[in-house]
């Protein structure tokens, strides 16, 4: 069988372009774990930079939100964010002006209207919308990932701190061993613990900085495990070691639940996709299918009725196949 000499260079040019997709996210990939595995307080004191300065920075981006704006600052806190809180709602701005400008000249390119007061409301509407939600929605993800990370590291911090704490070690020292030892973000965060203690402040105000820092209920019996030991004494090391203990079993059970449920979650989410996926490849293939329904009074109700009932549906599979553990 004769293969056209066109498909087999559309075949060619197909293949080159997946090939440089896979090659590119590869590179992004390893340069992005290179970059998260380092430890980002090291490298800043390596370059040059002053515990004072860290310290001081850390204060300052805890004194930036206030009222509506806290969360924001603790978003990127928590996020690993390097953006202060000014060039965060700088960003929100530029990124709404940009979406709602272009949302405006794509109207008025397709539908031909002019520009009037009335019209420039939705469009800002839209841009605010997406200008807000988008960065938020980034820094999101990234607090998720770093936390997770930090939870996964957790058990390992606490297992080095028994065994500085075992071999004699007061706890700031083997909070120190963890600081210099593990990578971000669990090493650049007990950092800022020893930089605090070094700029005078007492262990247990810094630990509960850092809790309030990060977060996550594991840490702060962590935090209660080192007040309760640094208030009326008590064998730590014991205490840390059940704590890490327990904490690596829970999350071994988390693992295999996430295995057990990967069929149903997988299920789920083709089935979420599917309706939307074959509604977009008919409107595409034949538009006069649901275009020239459009006329019909039960149409849109109907239509909203659907949309309804698949996202609360969506819903339902979404808590049935993801369990807290």
């Amino acid at each position: 069988m004769n293969v056209p000499t066109e498909y087999l260079i559309y075949g060619a040019i197909f293949l080159f372009v997946v090939l440089a997709i896979e090659a590119i996210f590869l590179i992004s990939s390893a340069a992005r774990a290179s970059r998260e595995n380092a430890n980002r307080r090291m490298a800043m004191i390596a370059a040059g930079a002053t515990r004072g300065a860290m310290v001081g920075n850390l204060r300052l981006s805890r004194r930036q939100g206030t009222g509506l704006l806290r969360p924001l600052d603790k978003l990127l806190i928590q996020a690993g964010s390097s953006l202060s809180l000014r060039q965060l709602l700088l960003v929100m701005l530029g990124l709404s002006l940009i979406v709602g400008v272009s949302s405006l000249y794509v109207t008025i390119g397709t539908l031909g209207l002019s520009i009037q007061p009335v019209t420039l409301v939705p469009h800002g509407l839209i841009g605010l919308v997406i200008g807000v939600s988008v960065p938020w929605l980034v820094l999101s993800i990234r607090r998720g990932k770093r936390l997770k990370k930090f939870q996964e590291q957790l058990p390992d911090a606490l297992d080095a701190i028994v065994r500085g704490l075992k071999a004699g070690h007061p706890i700031g020292s083997a909070l120190q061993l963890v600081s210099e030892e593990m990578a971000d973000p669990i090493g650049s965060e007990f950092g800022f613990v020893i930089d605090e203690m070094t700029y005078g402040r007492d262990l247990s105000q810094a630990l509960e900085n850092m809790a309030e820092r990060i977060d996550l209920p594991d840490f702060e019996y962590f935090v209660v495990a080192v007040n309760i030991q640094h208030e009326s004494g008590g064998n730590l090391a014991e205490i840390l070691s059940g704590l890490s203990r327990v904490i690596r079993d829970r999350f071994r059970l988390f693992k295999k639940v996430r295995a057990l449920s990967a069929e149903g979650r997988i299920s789920a989410m083709l089935l979420s996709v599917l309706p939307f996926i074959t509604g977009a490849v008919i409107l595409s293939v034949n538009p006069s299918y649901y275009l020239n329904t459009l006329d019909d009074p039960l149409f849109l109700p109907g239509m909203g009725g659907v949309l309804v009932m698949m996202i609360l549906g969506i819903i339902t599979m979404y808590r049935m196949v993801n369990f807290r553990v």
